[in-house]
């Protein structure tokens, strides 16, 4: 089964290097002719596999979103970790996106560089995730390599660094890499490309989970964290790579006015549309839901499904049981990361049908009634499907609302207002994490990941309700997606279409 995976992949990847070696010399032929070089964004259409290439860089934050927090708890418990140091991390991994996306956002969307806004903080930000990356794999081997009568300090030194730099590094990856979709991307394909962005970042994971499942590792002299980690870096760099190939961004041709990152933000927040505010409620109240499951499931399985234990004194038929847990668990999140791309795709069709208040309604309620299962829910097979709904709840999640911020704002300041969608997602997360994590997992719950994903649910139920106020956008004019030095823009068409979208 892994050599047929193996050719399929050979096979694959022969058609994107035919791809990109086409599209790069039809790019050269139309400047040895003199032709006239059209914008993406200007184009009537995208072909199809171009848009795929375009957005195959979402993968590379995903996939990261997916590999820190699977193995966070095991490889913390495994260093013997202390739980306070655990949720500093947790909480640092918050305030890393909130600080860095809205401010990256701001200066992104100012740039000057001649390659184009969006590329250079992605191209150094995936430097950084294989730097910490590689940390996160070694760490164990740094340690006993730099201190080996006692290696369990050093070890634990070199994983924290891994984790605030890899973290650090998709953060700078997270929002460029989701901008310039938006920025290269026909107005009439917005929708599809939100949704093939949530599908991206499905991707990986279906493909790192599945070997993780399927315990290829031991085919080789890594062990399952290791492999897991090597895999992922790989396909981080492959991902980014075909972004910046098929991705070529139109440069401001004019510099702008220093800008205040801070200032920006605010004016952003205060001039944001009625449907930017009204899904940015449940939007928030969606990431509260998921964050324990994200962090947990993992553990879950293994310490409550499977009861085992990864503690350095626990005894070898518990640790392996325990691994036997974490093994499904990556299965399962194959499960749900396949939710995830099927939705991604088929969303598009079934927003246009009953639009996007109906979508997200419907996305939000499997994903809370997956979550509330964990009270109940005993038998690892049951998880499959449970993990499939709330697959397809945060797909939900990761789109319908991209999809109102990019068809309710221009251009020119999509990136901060793609910040305050992180922002807004990592205030989510911290409000799990210290309300849920920190208040009741250190005091009533010490070590139930059931009772805190469970939970969770019940906010997924809030989160379903306030769907109701989403609102759905009306389709502004071509002209609103222009950069400011790209042409006239119609201010009557731009006026009509802000006063619309702030008063409806």
């Amino acid at each position: 089964m892994p050599h047929d995976l193996s050719q399929k992949a050979i096979i694959l990847l022969k058609k994107f290097i035919i791809f990109f070696t086409t599209r790069i010399s039809m790019i050269g032929k139309e400047a040895l002719l003199g032709k006239q070089w059209v914008p993406l964004h200007q184009r009537d259409r995208l072909s199809f596999i171009h848009i795929l290439g375009i957005a195959a860089g979402n993968l590379a934050p995903g996939l990261l979103w997916m590999v820190i927090p699977t193995l966070f708890e095991p490889l913390a418990s495994k260093l013997s970790v202390k739980s306070w140091v655990q949720t500093i991390l947790l909480f640092y991994g918050s305030f890393a996106g909130f600080s860095i996306c809205p401010i990256l956002g701001v200066y992104s969307d100012n740039s000057t560089f001649r390659w184009g806004r969006r590329r250079i903080f992605f191209v150094i930000g995936l430097v950084f995730i294989i730097i910490g990356l590689l940390m996160m794999t070694y760490c164990v081997q740094l340690g006993e390599f730099l201190s080996p009568h006692k290696p369990l300090p050093v070890q634990q030194t070199f994983y924290i660094l891994s984790y605030v730099v890899a973290v650090a590094a998709g953060n700078v990856v997270n929002e460029p890499v989701r901008a310039i979709c938006t920025d290269v991307t026909p107005l009439s394909q917005q929708n599809l490309m939100a949704n093939i962005c949530s599908a991206f970042s499905s991707i990986g994971g279906i493909l790192v989970n599945l070997i993780g499942g399927f315990k290829w590792y031991q085919y080789t002299s890594l062990g399952q964290e290791q492999f897991v980690l090597i895999i992922s870096i790989i396909l981080c760099v492959i991902s980014i790579v075909i972004t910046c190939i098929v991705t070529p961004e139109e440069a401001l041709k004019e510099k702008p006015p220093k800008v205040n990152p801070f200032k920006e933000m605010y004016a952003a927040i205060k001039t944001m549309s009625v449907p930017f505010k009204r899904t940015i409620v449940s939007f928030y109240l969606a990431q509260v839901a998921y964050f324990q499951f994200s962090f947990q499931f993992s553990h879950f399985m293994g310490k409550e499904i499977f009861k085992g234990d990864n503690s350095l004194t626990a005894p070898e038929e518990l640790q392996e049981l325990y691994i036997e847990g974490i093994s499904w668990s990556m299965m399962c999140g194959a499960v749900r990361y396949s939710a995830q791309l099927i939705w991604g795709f088929v969303n598009t069709r079934i927003s246009e049908l009953i639009g996007f208040k109906a979508t997200t309604i419907l996305g939000y309620a499997l994903m809370a009634v997956g979550l509330l299962m964990f009270y109940f829910i005993d038998n690892k097979y049951v998880y499959l499907p449970i993990v499939f709904a709330i697959g397809i709840g945060f797909g939900t999640c990761m789109s319908i609302p991209f999809s109102i911020v990019s068809l309710s704002t221009p251009l020119k300041d999509f990136g901060a207002n793609l910040g305050i969608m992180f922002m807004a997602s990592v205030i989510g997360e911290q409000t799990s994490n210290l309300g849920l994590g920190m208040a009741l997992g250190s005091t009533i719950w010490v070590d139930r990941p059931r009772m805190l994903i469970g939970l969770s649910g019940v906010i997924g139920v809030i989160a379903t309700i306030a769907a109701f106020w989403v609102q759905q956008p009306i389709p502004p004019s071509e002209n609103y997606l222009s950069l400011p030095n790209e042409g006239s823009t119609d201010i009557s068409t731009l006026n009509n279409y802000n006063n619309y979208n702030s008063n409806i």
